[in-house]
């Protein structure tokens, strides 16, 4: 990835990390903790509540190993996210982790400074797979789940199909293993084709000729 491409995808994550402090920022100074106003009436609401645990309210029962737990894991997972960034060459790969990055850096830096992250998304969810609500979340979850799906679209639908023709391509070039095959003779199918019969080393006879086997005698001596 160029040094170009790289700039204007971390303008990205940094916009992410900032809207998403600029709202958690709002929430915290605007609303009580456990307060929950309406939006679009019980369907979407505003709910303020700290997640000492990761994405969607996932954690361990003590506060104290969830804040160290998760951001550690965090930190490694930045490191990770931007060699991925920088070994991308596809767009929608370099997207998909600059979002994760600006999500993750969001989360970690709630983490850092007031031990818990803040939520405040609140959506019904109709009891689907017994949830009355989606777990509460925030801009920077919200961003790691599209950076996601939009991995998951590309390494289905462009890298497969890539390698999947790539496949195609090259075994047009291969020419498959055949063995040569000598068909095996009788004597008398080689005698027949032939026409001749092998009587000695260096000595032919047609079908026509005789045989003739010199006598060895003293007078020829």
């Amino acid at each position: 990835m160029t040094k170009k491409n790289s700039f204007n995808f971390l303008i990205l994550t940094a916009l992410i990390i900032a809207l998403d402090q600029i709202t958690k920022i709002i929430i915290r100074r605007s609303m009580e903790l456990y307060e929950s106003r309406e939006v679009l009436g019980d369907f979407f609401r505003l709910t303020y509540v700290e997640n000492p645990g990761a994405a969607f309210s996932l954690g361990f029962e003590s506060d104290a190993f969830n804040r160290i737990f998760f951001s550690v894991l965090t930190f490694i997972m930045l490191f990770f996210i931007l060699y991925l960034l920088r070994q991308s060459k596809h767009i929608l790969e370099k997207l998909s982790f600059s979002l994760m990055l600006g999500g993750a850096i969001g989360n970690l830096t709630d983490r850092l400074i007031f031990g818990s992250v803040t939520d405040f998304f609140d959506f019904e969810f109709f009891n689907i797979f017994g949830l009355e609500r989606w777990p509460i979340f925030n801009i920077a979850d919200s961003s790691v789940v599209v950076a996601v799906f939009i991995l998951l679209y590309y390494t289905i639908f462009i890298e497969m199909k890539k390698n999947s023709e790539f496949g195609i391509r090259s075994s047009e070039f291969r020419t498959p293993n055949t063995e040569l095959q000598t068909p095996s003779l009788s004597p008398e199918s080689t005698e027949a084709s032939s026409g001749t019969t092998i009587v000695a080393e260096g000595e032919f006879l047609t079908p026509n000729s005789e045989l003739r086997i010199p006598n060895s005698t003293e007078e020829d001596t």
